[in-house]
């Protein structure tokens, strides 16, 4: 895991790698935080960030502090869930 990933001035709070393949990121994880809040527009946060990520192959998952705090159990199963898919979509060929 890579907290605070990539060089623009709003960074992905969490990479995460491939287990096979460290070179490659499969998930993205983003909070509700200083940095969501810092980015310019609701479009760029909401819509734009998570296509260009998906367009790259990376599975995106957004947690909520509020759902973090108060059932942190079912936040954690959403996460491994969303890194098994992530790794599961790593491993299918890229279609042309």
């Amino acid at each position: 895991v890579v907290a605070h990933y990539g060089r623009s001035a709003v960074p992905i709070t969490f990479a995460i790698r491939h287990p096979r393949h460290p070179e490659r990121f499969v998930l993205a994880i983003e909070l509700d935080g200083p940095q969501y809040r810092d980015t310019p527009t609701a479009r760029d946060r909401e819509r734009l960030r998570p296509l260009q990520l998906r367009a790259r192959r990376w599975e995106y998952l957004r947690i909520w502090t509020l759902d973090w705090s108060t059932n942190r159990d079912a936040e954690i199963r959403r996460v491994l869930a969303a890194y098994s898919r992530a790794v599961g979509q790593a491993q299918q060929p890229v279609e042309v």
